[in-house]
């Protein structure tokens, strides 16, 4: 009845700096660990899982492919990854994106690049990837008539906090959530949240504005979708 749920992972991210490098090589390993002592599928990808938009290099895939890649593999775990905007090239389309052509032949992994509904454990999960002016119309559509309780996204929202203390003042109107008991959402890098929508954050810290500020991931309960256990990641890469 549980699966995982972790925010943005930025592969890449500072040019390969090795640094970050080791950052996401403990956190991954943290996940694994957490994944095999708890017998827990499906891993769920809440996007930006890479961070250049432009291309991606070959030490950027080779790290993907070691600590992402054959570990779902050799465990045979299912995973749902939401497209992010930095895992697409271009702001106004989808098309073409990182995810797709690093995960999308390899059967382990559910792509999500518009809006779909996902029965987890016979609860319905929305799923929904980035908005952009190709599929914002379709998206909207969606969520209107969806019936589901449970949406995860990669949404851009106003009057969430996407640093601490720096709150987003653009960004879509929430309200055109209003209708899920739980929404949670990628993208803005700090824990926060209100209402129904939940910003979980990323799974460690990546810069400066994340200094002292305590990261992990999610175990959901599809019977208890209300109250998400977080697992702190046992370090904290940025402190003062």
């Amino acid at each position: 009845m549980k699966f995982l749920v972790i925010g943005d992972l930025h592969y890449g991210v500072g040019n390969d700096d090795p640094w970050q490098e080791k950052i996401r090589i403990q956190t991954m390993k943290q996940i694994f660990d957490y994944v095999d002592d708890n017998a827990i599928s499906p891993l769920v990808f809440l996007g930006d899982v890479f961070d250049n938009q432009q291309a991606l290099t070959h030490r950027t895939l080779e790290l993907n492919r070691k600590t992402i890649i054959e570990p779902i593999q050799e465990r045979n775990l299912k995973v749902i990854t939401i497209i992010g905007n930095h895992d697409a090239k271009h702001k106004t389309t989808l098309t073409p994106n990182a995810i797709t052509e690093v995960y999308g032949k390899i059967d382990n992994f559910h792509i999500v690049n518009s809006a779909e509904t996902i029965d987890l454990y016979g609860t319905d999960i929305d799923f929904v990837s980035w908005i952009c002016k190709d599929n914002e119309l379709e998206i909207r559509e969606f969520v209107k008539n969806s019936s589901s309780k449970y949406c995860f996204g990669h949404f851009e929202l106003a009057g969430y906090y996407y640093y601490s203390g720096i709150q987003a003042t653009h960004g879509d109107d929430p309200q055109f959530l209003r209708h899920y008991d739980y929404v949670g959402s990628g993208h803005y890098h700090t824990i926060n949240g209100h209402g129904n929508v939940h910003y979980l954050g990323t799974p460690f810290t990546i810069t400066s504005n994340d200094i002292n500020e305590e990261r992990g991931f999610y175990e959901f309960d599809t019977n208890d979708m209300m109250n998400p256990k977080f697992i702190p990641n046992n370090k904290i890469w940025h402190r003062r």
